[in-house]
């Protein structure tokens, strides 16, 4: 997938996300593809009061995942920015 096309469809999956979870924050590309259709526009994000309780590993925050293409969503950890 092309660069601008690829930077198209994260800015649609972004505005697609925050119309879904209206409060998602720290919007990240999760650094595999979805596990579903296996599209590449696959993200990961926050949500206030989410990460009050860390995971084991403290250099892990949990997150929600998302994709924009099949809508595919997930709870996950990723590492803290």
């Amino acid at each position: 997938m092309s660069g601008t096309l690829y930077t198209q469809r994260f800015s649609e999956g972004i505005r697609s996300l925050r119309f879904w979870q209206k409060q998602a924050e720290n919007i990240q590309r999760h650094e595999c593809f979805c596990p579903v259709c296996h599209s590449y526009v696959y993200m990961t994000y926050t949500l206030p009061g989410l990460n009050d309780t860390p995971p084991i590993d403290e250099t892990l925050e949990y997150c929600g995942t998302y994709c924009a293409a099949c809508m595919f969503t997930g709870a996950s950890a990723r590492k803290r920015t």
